[in-house]
């Protein structure tokens, strides 16, 4: 296929205009303001049913504390109106797994060798599931490690790890209304974007979670008592359950995060705008970024207090804190709740990877960060790339996005050879 000069003139402007460059912006939503007012959600109408599942990874370091958790989950007993099922993977059984219907006695299914890591299993698990036990409403819970958009469910006898576009995969197309994780690090952007067309509601730590993990017989003992509540509404009760269990505990820095997956897209779009107007200030940002990092994990930012930063300081230009504000009022419009113990200051609901090493941004199956569909539908890698070289090595982002914009060229080029 060939190209005119014509053409090619034209694509070249249009992707130097999409780098954008800050001037002529009005916000396109109403300014950010925080409120402490209670979270309300009404109560169903008539009784409704709901089906736990809880994805339990024994096939590694956690295999003994999936015994415990078992144990708290048996002591559960299913009903009419709420029935748990979990599978549970055991290491020392070579990896095999089983299945069980809490209150019902021993395994109800027993499985051969067992990847927990594939999402084949685990959308096997799901339909199996909903199938045995069909309900009004459908919350996945996974225990597993976490790594953020780097992955989860590490499988130590088949030496796999689940990637976030392959827990996509599981969960596209499943119905499940909650989709939480007793793993750390899940609260983010990146993870939150990707599932937003698989899920309503994504329940998650921003940081680290406790190796106990959700306490399940707390938790779970106020729906069997209550199962007449919305998802929206069982997110409260979780929510507030675990963070009452870790604050009578006197652990410090333990959040929980519920966020609103359909309102990810709009999220997403602010932060492309933010990066539009070119917010071209290294040294400041870095600051910011230092005074926005998570307890444990260095390499996440809590990203309301980054743009809050951003939006409050004199040092930028009324562009880029007008687009800052307007990114804070799209993180308010997708966190339905937010609740956190002692200790940590920063945390306010939703992470976004922030690491000075951009050299090596791979999960753990080695895709790259822009294989994800928040790294290919918006600017942050650019961004982190800039930030990285800092401004000797590229005038501004403005021009570091034009340089990707010819990259991109180039192979356009190629095509018309």
């Amino acid at each position: 296929m060939r190209y005119s000069g014509v053409f090619l003139l034209l694509i070249i402007i249009f992707l130097f205009n999409n780098c954008g460059g800050g001037g002529g912006y009005t916000p396109s939503v109403p300014v950010y303001t925080p409120t402490t007012t209670p979270v309300v959600f009404p109560t169903p109408s008539t009784d409704v049913s709901w089906t736990v599942m809880v994805y339990m990874n024994g096939n590694g370091s956690l295999e003994s504390i999936t015994d415990i958790k078992m144990n708290e989950l048996d002591s559960l007993p299913s009903t009419s109106r709420v029935n748990i099922l979990v599978q549970q993977s055991k290491l020392s059984q070579g990896g095999k797994a089983k299945r069980y219907h809490t209150g019902t006695e021993g395994a109800i299914d027993d499985l051969d060798l067992t990847d927990m890591a594939s999402p084949r299993e685990l959308k096997d698990f799901i339909r199996w599931s909903k199938e045995k036990f069909p309900a009004d409403y459908y919350i996945l819970n996974i225990f597993s490690h976490g790594g953020g958009w780097k992955g989860l469910l590490r499988d130590e006898v088949s030496g796999h790890v689940m990637d976030i576009a392959q827990l996509k995969e599981a969960l596209s197309g499943e119905g499940v209304d909650i989709v939480s994780f007793s793993s750390c690090s899940m609260a983010t952007v990146e993870v939150s974007y990707e599932l937003k067309d698989s899920c309503n509601i994504l329940i998650s730590s921003q940081d680290d979670v406790p190796i106990t993990g959700w306490p399940y017989d707390i938790i779970l003992d106020s729906l069997l008592e209550n199962p007449r509540q919305t998802p929206e509404g069982f997110s409260k009760t979780i929510t507030d359950d675990y963070i009452n269990y870790y604050s009578g505990m006197n652990m410090t820095n333990m959040s929980l995060s519920v966020i609103d997956l359909k309102k990810m897209s709009f999220l997403v779009d602010k932060v492309n705008d933010f990066l539009i107007n070119n917010p071209d200030n290294p040294e400041e940002i870095k600051k910011n970024r230092e005074n926005s990092l998570l307890f444990y994990n260095k390499n996440y930012i809590d990203t309301e207090t980054f743009f809050n930063l951003i939006a409050s300081s004199t040092l930028y230009s009324a562009e880029v804190k007008n687009s800052a504000e307007d990114v804070l009022y799209a993180l308010k419009d997708s966190l339905i709740i937010f609740k956190k113990t002692g200790g940590s200051t920063s945390a306010k609901g939703i992470s976004l990877y922030f690491s000075e090493d951009t050299d090596n941004m791979v999960d753990f199956n080695n895709n790259s960060y822009s294989s994800l569909d928040f790294g290919y539908n918006c600017n942050w890698e650019e961004f982190l790339v800039y930030m990285s070289q800092g401004a000797g090595k590229s005038q501004n982002l403005h021009n570091s996005c034009f340089i990707y914009s010819l990259y991109f060229l180039q192979g356009v080029l190629k095509l018309s050879e």
